[in-house]
């Protein structure tokens, strides 16, 4: 599975311990130089910024080639958002790993499959590598991470149901 991710996921799943459920849920994980320089930027968590100064084998940097298709002109996200949006599309990826709103539209209007961190720790629970219950309260208590109840009653709704995925 080609799986891009932007940086949100990988910022709260650091910041949670789940970087380490991705390469168990996706194998690989690609990620354009933005989205790296924003996990190394002073501001990042300090487990990131760690986590991505010596980032695991299973992570893949890869660049946006020149000439590759961009977004509409009208569309206005952050530099990591849209090169992991540019290359995403590039690669035909099967996967984007994405929390902010704007840019999941953006995704989801440029045919996109999208998931975030909460989508990764349903799928982490449903693999059995952490309990649901245990992940989120580890997301809502350690990060500032958002999210209404409608969202997290539908999350729970595909863990108890064993359904889903990702």
């Amino acid at each position: 599975m080609i799986v891009v991710s932007d940086t949100s996921p990988l910022r709260y799943l650091a910041m949670i311990g789940g970087l380490n459920w991705l390469p168990e849920l996706f194998g690989e994980v690609i990620c354009p130089p933005e989205v790296m320089e924003e996990c190394r930027h002073p501001g990042a968590p300090e487990e990131l910024r760690e986590w991505a100064s010596q980032p695991p084998a299973w992570l893949r940097n890869r660049s946006i080639s020149e000439g590759a298709a961009m977004l509409p002109v009208n569309i206005y996200l952050d530099g990591g958002e849209t090169a992991t949006l540019c290359l995403a599309r590039e690669i035909g990826a099967e996967l984007v790993l994405l929390d902010e709103r704007r840019g999941r539209a953006v995704a989801a209007n440029l045919g996109l499959a999208v998931t975030g961190t909460l989508g990764v720790l349903v799928e982490a629970a449903l693999r059995g590598l952490i309990g649901f219950d245990e992940g989120l309260e580890r997301l809502l208590t350690r990060t500032n991470y958002r999210v209404n109840e409608a969202v997290i009653a539908a999350a729970r709704a595909k863990f108890v149901d064993g359904g889903g995925g990702l």
